[in-house]
């Protein structure tokens, strides 16, 4: 294809330039040297009604959701937690005389528990259910009733609940939870809240109080039976030694009934904290299998079998150290003797012993723990990391709960046989003191029981009545003010960007998808030369003639698209006289003569360029003759109220001589040939030998020779005819023509050697959405040329 007349350097075939980049060319290609912050402003302005068709659409929606939608209010109430916890070797050790505690606690154990649990939500749905009402309103409770105003029941209160609710940390690095209600009704909101919050707080006394009350009520039970029994013993003594006259009992009986009451006192203390630790590990087990009872089940290991003998020993060790006291008591308050210094040793043995069998329990503890929490029974996954680490930590507590009772069982075992082998002691002593013996062992015993009794009842006390929980209320929730949802000013304003980005991905994807040329410059990309550009004539016809398709002139009825007669000095006039000129100086070796105006496909304005072209060459004095090549359907008479008879096939298909005369017109210089009469085969009559002779004939009589065919990709009558003109231009509408119907168009007419010098864009209008980066934006064709004019 050829460039610009002035790039005449460039490689030339039939006479038309061809680019390298026509394939790499897409419509949506910023031009070059354009600005690109500029094409895309033009861009979008060009579709600014497509972007505020999708605002419109995306802000009406959204304002129809945001003024429709019923509003919802959020109450927050703060929680603070106190997180605390011993390390698991500080505990495992026998003879432990207080209860475990919670244990290590964390935040996201705490909010996985909160929201994981059916009593707090349960006791919620009570507390709605009893109510019925907002308190501070006197409205009814929304959430009581469905959609339909239909009272629920509890189990679907409950289930609608956490729905209705959200916990969180309160912030980073802090130990608080905030509890947010949410409803329709401020006030409701902050009823949830609160109500959620107190059933926390409840939750979070009976966890902790819940083994303390158990070991209260078995102390309690037993503190009255030892009372009783006391009464009892001493009732028993002394009717004895007053029927039987019997004396006190001598010192080494005393000291044998004393030893078994130590022994005894040992052997309940210990029942005792077995007892203890066994209603400790049933409230883990119950609370465990709420969560699911596969959790309480033991793990069969051979640690557990060797632990148990390891407490066994340490047993045996500490009996022995605490019997060396008892018959040495004052081996700590008087300078050693020779035997003191052999007892001091053997207890230092004893206590390395004992000491180096705790590290072994320690161990063994520790091993145990870790195979009790890999046992199956819970699902990671199911929980979150939270509900695993809450697990494992109530699983780890069972463990050292059952150590300390292998520990203790150990301890009656062998607190038992030490009691067998005084009791044999007990039997050798002589009758009446006999009886006696075992009256004062058995009163002894329960004094000593009576006592330590007392002692853990009173601290068990107190610890319960200074236990309040470990979490309290800091704020509670109050009725919020503003809806949280939905935001109205944020929601719109989202809801406008949104519209323009759509838009936007509107305006680009046509444009990206769109492959009609829309302006010279697409033409240019693609490796065209432009030989002209026309405005849209629509605007003229509708401003000059009011739409009407017709005008008179000297006597005819004229078509009003064309302006080189209508408004000589308009910018539409100048596009076809600039087209002249191109046309003149695109072949420097050879004097264009003949012309063929053809175009792709129909209704792209090829007949209107041809014969605006044809008036532009007469008006330059040129003897211009137009022939209405298109057989099929011509237009030419049309145009200028001619008469279709005769014409190009009458004088094709008559031997008459070809008279010029009878085809002037009354424009000076402008000779029109109609179509003449229909034909069957218009193809065979432009390709004829005698139609090769009449273009001879017409370039000896006409300075230029003008020919509109047919449109080249319905029709191969413009290919034949095209071989026998000097020049061939394709015309091409703007926001009409596709590219690929372009290029297809310019290939066949290359293909058969015709000498194509360049392109007509027809019905531009630098205006139109799909215009961007164009040099002239309107402005030379119109204002521009106008403002010229005028001066």
């Amino acid at each position: 294809m050829p460039l610009e007349p002035h790039l005449t350097d460039r490689p030339m075939t039939n006479g038309y330039a061809k680019a390298e980049s026509r394939e790499q060319y897409h419509p949506s290609g910023a031009r070059s040297g354009a600005s690109p912050l500029k094409e895309a402003v033009e861009t979008l302005w060009k579709g600014r009604w497509m972007l505020v068709a999708a605002c419109a659409v995306t802000v009406g929606a959204v304002a129809v959701y945001v003024f429709t939608v019923a509003p919802e209010y959020e109450a927050t109430s703060l929680l603070s937690v106190e997180l605390n916890g011993d390390p698991v070797q500080q505990r495992l050790q026998l003879g432990l005389d207080q209860d475990f505690g919670m244990g290590n606690r964390s935040l996201d154990n705490e909010l996985w528990a909160l929201s994981q649990s059916v009593a707090i939500t349960e006791y919620v749905a009570d507390e709605l259910l009893r109510l019925q009402t907002v308190p501070e309103t006197g409205k009814p409770i929304t959430i009581l009733e469905d959609k339909d105003g239909n009272p629920l029941s509890r189990e679907q209160v409950a289930n609608r609940l956490p729905s209705r609710l959200r916990l969180d940390q309160a912030a980073r690095g802090v130990s608080a939870i905030r509890v947010v209600g949410v409803s329709a009704i401020p006030e409701e909101a902050a009823l949830i809240a609160n109500l959620y919050s107190e059933a926390y707080i409840e939750r979070a006394q009976a966890s902790s109080r819940a083994r303390i009350f158990a070991s209260r009520t078995f102390l309690e039970e037993q503190e009255q039976k030892l009372q009783a029994d006391l009464a009892l013993m001493e009732d028993q003594i002394r009717d004895f030694m007053s029927a039987e006259g019997a004396a006190a009992l001598d010192q080494e009986a005393a000291q044998t009934v004393n030893q078994i009451a130590e022994l005894q006192a040992m052997r309940d203390d210990a029942r005792i904290q077995l007892d203890m630790k066994k209603a400790a590990l049933t409230s883990l087990e119950q609370e465990l299998s709420e969560i699911e009872p596969k959790l309480v089940q033991r793990v069969a290991s051979g640690v557990e079998e060797e632990l148990d003998r390891v407490l066994t020993s340490v047993a045996n060790l500490e009996l022995q150290v605490q019997q060396i006291h008892q018959q040495n008591p004052d081996l700590r308050n008087r300078a050693a003797s020779d035997r003191n210094e052999l007892v001091q040793i053997e207890l230092a043995q004893l206590n390395d012993r004992i000491k180096n069998l705790r590290v072994r329990a320690s161990e063994l503890s520790k091993q145990y723990v870790d195979e009790v929490l890999s046992i199956g029974g819970f699902d990671p996954g199911e929980g979150g990391g939270a509900g695993f680490s809450f697990v494992a930590q109530k699983r780890r507590q069972m463990a050292e709960t059952r150590i300390e009772i292998s520990g203790l069982e150990a301890k009656l075992v062998t607190v038992a046989q030490r009691l067998a082998d005084y009791d044999q002691k007990l039997r050798e002593i002589p009758g009446q003191a006999i009886q006696l013996a075992q009256l004062r062992r058995a009163q002894q015993s329960a004094e000593r029981l009576y006592v330590l009794i007392t002692e853990k009842l009173q601290e068990i006390r107190i610890a319960e009545k200074a236990e309040i929980g470990y979490a309290e209320i800091i704020r509670p929730a109050t009725t919020p003010s503003k809806p949280v949802r939905p935001q109205k000013a944020r929601n719109l304003f989202l809801a406008l960007v949104f519209g323009l980005m759509v838009g936007g991905g509107l305006v680009y994807g046509r444009r990206h998808l769109d492959s009609r040329l829309h302006q010279p410059q697409n033409l240019k990309d693609l490796g065209y030369s432009v030989m002209g550009v026309v405005p849209d004539m629509r605007k003229f016809v509708k401003e000059t003639f009011k739409g009407a398709t017709t005008s008179q002139v000297q006597g005819r009825e004229i078509n009003t698209m064309l302006p080189v007669i209508f408004e000589p000095l308009s910018s539409y006039a100048e596009a076809y006289r600039r087209l002249r000129t191109n046309i003149q100086f695109s072949r420097p070796d050879v004097i264009v003569q003949t012309i063929l105006v053809t175009s792709g496909e129909a209704g792209e304005g090829k007949t209107t360029t041809a014969l605006n072209l044809a008036f532009a060459m007469a008006q330059a004095n040129r003897r211009t003759v137009i022939i209405d090549a298109d057989l099929r359907r011509p237009a030419l008479h049309s145009m200028l109220s001619l008469k279709r008879e005769p014409g190009l096939t009458d004088l094709l298909f008559h031997n008459e001589p070809f008279r010029p005369e009878r085809y002037e017109t009354s424009f000076e210089n402008l000779y029109v040939i109609p179509g003449g009469a229909a034909v069957p085969n218009p193809s065979e009559v432009l390709g004829s030998k005698r139609m090769r002779e009449f273009v001879e004939k017409l370039q000896a009589e006409f300075d230029v020779v003008i020919f509109d065919t047919p449109p080249v990709l319905a029709f191969s009558d413009g290919m034949l005819l095209s071989t026998q003109c000097d020049a061939t231009i394709i015309v091409a509408a703007a926001d009409q023509t596709d590219i690929r119907s372009f290029r297809e168009s310019v290939e066949i007419l290359e293909g058969v050697g015709a000498h194509v010098i360049g392109c007509v864009l027809n019905k531009f209008d630098p205006r139109a959405p799909g215009v961007v980066g164009y040099p002239y934006g309107g402005g030379y064709y119109y204002e521009r040329y106008y403002e010229y004019q005028g001066t």
